[in-house]
């Protein structure tokens, strides 16, 4: 007996559960949509099936109602989907705007870097670079000159303005 009462409202449960319902959707003169049980009247309609309460996407790329209509007043989620669009856009432009400001930065630093050197190096003391065993090598006068000369040439190429 507890048996049957089981499988009875297990049956019942489950044909509630495949139970569908057709729902209509159509856009009114004034661009609105609308969702009905009930077909209107005077103008063409979508339908959707609700299938167990959860309803089943349309293809986005499904017609409405009337396509050579005018588009009414936007709705609140395209207005939304405008609004983060916007957002993103004017965050890639900040990002952008930011990058070629830290590229601007790095490049001043560089140029600046390369004019400290020569003008140390144009002062006549005695400069040099450590060898691979720590110690300091001087350059030679010849090398002082080849070295301002490079640096000239860098500055030149890469410091103009």
């Amino acid at each position: 007996m507890k048996g049957t009462k089981f499988l009875v409202a297990l049956a019942v449960l489950s044909a509630s559960t495949l139970a569908s319902a057709e729902i209509y959707k159509w856009k009114d003169a004034n661009g609105h949509v609308h969702f009905s049980d009930q077909p209107p009247a005077d103008a063409k309609a979508n339908t959707t099936t609700l299938k167990g309460g959860a309803p089943v996407a349309t293809p986005a790329s499904a017609p409405d109602s009337d396509a050579s209509k005018p588009a009414g007043p936007k709705t609140w989620q395209e207005k939304e989907q405008e609004a983060r669009q916007r957002k993103a856009e004017q965050a890639a432009a900040d990002k952008k705007k930011k990058d070629e400001d830290d590229r601007a930065a790095d490049k001043e630093r560089y140029c600046t870097n390369l004019r400290n050197n020569r003008a140390m190096m144009q002062q006549g003391g005695r400069v040099g670079t450590p060898n691979a065993k720590g110690e300091m090598e001087l350059y030679s006068d010849e090398q002082m000159a080849k070295r301002i000369a490079e640096l000239n040439d860098k500055i030149a190429k890469e410091c103009s303005k």
